[in-house]
């Protein structure tokens, strides 16, 4: 169903039929992307038994913070990314399920960061509680990271 999209497109179907679809790129259809996504995030946490993590993961300056290697472009940028979550769901066996967002900084930074919803299926490993913005990560070598939990009051 393509809704509100203000750019539809109709295609034939082998029988004959025709089938309406969105374009996925006009104001309405970005719209609609984020209330399914926000959806589906709030399902998530509420099916999650060990609650929700928020992440925060940049890139620091140079080296000298500690980071390894300094990256700003997005495809390279994201493999790291999934590369930290593959290596934390070794730790301990963890389960979890996470989405994420790559945002790029402000116009005095420009560099590439992400924020995280992870989504805990098993106790979290030994997250070292990171609640203090530029602090440094075990998992996440390239600068620095936030941890904060989802505070959610309906969970029993």
């Amino acid at each position: 169903m393509a809704g509100f999209c203000t750019n539809k497109s109709i295609w034939s179907t082998p029988e004959g039929g025709s089938v309406e679809t969105s374009c996925g790129r006009c104001d309405a259809c970005r719209q609609q992307q984020m209330t399914e996504t926000v959806g589906r995030c709030l399902l998530e946490d509420e099916a999650a038994p060990y609650g929700t993590t928020f992440l925060t993961l940049t890139y620091a300056d140079t080296e000298e913070y500690g980071a390894t290697e300094i990256i700003e472009e997005g495809d390279r940028a994201y493999s790291q990314v999934q590369l930290m979550f593959k290596k934390l769901r070794k730790v301990q066996g963890s389960k979890f399920r996470y989405i994420v967002a790559m945002e790029q900084g402000t116009q005095s930074t420009e560099r590439t960061h992400f924020h995280a919803l992870i989504f805990w299926y098993t106790p979290p490993p030994d997250l070292e509680s990171i609640h203090e913005e530029k602090q440094m990560w075990k998992h996440w070598p390239h600068g620095f990271t936030r941890l904060l939990p989802i505070e959610d009051k309906t969970r029993t």
